[in-house]
């Protein structure tokens, strides 16, 4: 079973016994998004470079011992209508297309405060996919979120 069909349990496990790293996870979604986006159009935006990084930071804290969020090395996104700072939130509107939040929403300090790690940003239309992981409609940045597939 590939990466991005495990669950956030399971994707959890794998870092813990050691059979899996957040970056290999990160890069694993990373594909897919690449791979599946064009036709599913899921994400507005991506930052892999934010996401690799924070990855690589997890795995770091790991390695080293120090203590781990509940989610942390699981992909999350999130939903493009929860303000998250210095990423791009349009809630799918022309009118906010070029809005850019210079705070987060409550739930999004939250995530971060449990996770310590981002991840990608889901689309609010409708037609907004889900795949089994979480990965979903919208953007992918530096949001703390999981996603095995996408966000919703």
């Amino acid at each position: 079973m590939s990466l991005i069909e495990r669950t956030a349990g399971e994707l959890k496990e794998l870092q813990s016994r050691g059979d899996a790293t957040a970056e290999a996870i990160a890069d694993a979604f990373l594909t897919s998004i690449r791979e599946r986006d064009p036709k599913i159009q899921a994400f507005l935006h991506v930052d892999e470079a934010v996401v690799r990084e924070q990855a690589r930071a997890v795995d770091a804290k790991r390695k080293s011992g120090q203590k781990l969020g509940p989610l942390a090395g699981v992909p999350v996104a999130i939903k493009d209508v929860l303000c998250t700072q210095g990423v791009p939130t349009t809630c799918s509107s022309k009118m906010l297309q070029n809005f850019v939040p210079p705070y987060d929403a409550h739930v999004i300090e939250k995530l971060k405060a449990e996770i310590k790690q981002r991840r990608p940003f889901s689309s609010v239309q409708e037609r907004s996919t889900s795949t089994p992981c979480g990965l979903a409609r919208r953007t992918m940045t530096s949001a703390d979120c999981s996603v095995p597939g996408s966000t919703a």
